[in-house]
């Protein structure tokens, strides 16, 4: 099992860690860990990936979303598109959520998502509709 972290050389997370958990930064930490284990001999596919989600809120409507990504992103001089876009970054409905994970294991081959990191919310009851959906998958 691999983690996939932001790089965190300053100590806080800042600008630069928000931005390292991208979209792109995070293809790319997938890919040298998959031609790493190429190179040795093993099995790129059967590498178990997990990511820690350090922004996670299920709201109820959409809009409160869009809020909560605007003013964090303003907090990190980033937009809310790049927060909604990150693969570290989970915020929304709970239906939304779901989707949203399991887009994101399609699309990055992530097998483990933690979302109590980082800004984990309050209320991690929240996230029980979430865990419930994806037991099992």
């Amino acid at each position: 099992m691999i983690g996939i972290n932001a790089n965190l050389d300053k100590g806080e997370l800042g600008r630069h860690a928000v931005v390292d958990f991208g979209e792109g930064p995070v293809h790319e930490k997938i890919r040298w860990a998959r031609e790493g284990a190429e190179r040795a001999g093993r099995d790129p596919g059967a590498i178990e990936i997990s990511l820690n989600s350090w922004l996670v809120r299920v709201v109820k409507r959409s809009s409160d979303a869009a809020d909560l990504l605007a003013r964090i992103g303003s907090r990190f001089e980033v937009s809310a598109d790049l927060l909604a876009a990150s693969p570290s970054v989970l915020v929304g409905t709970a239906s939304h959520c779901i989707d949203t994970l399991l887009a994101r294991r399609e699309a990055f081959g992530i097998n483990r998502f933690q979302l109590d990191a980082g800004l984990a919310p309050a209320d991690v009851g929240s996230l029980a509709p979430i865990v419930t959906a994806l037991a099992g998958n």
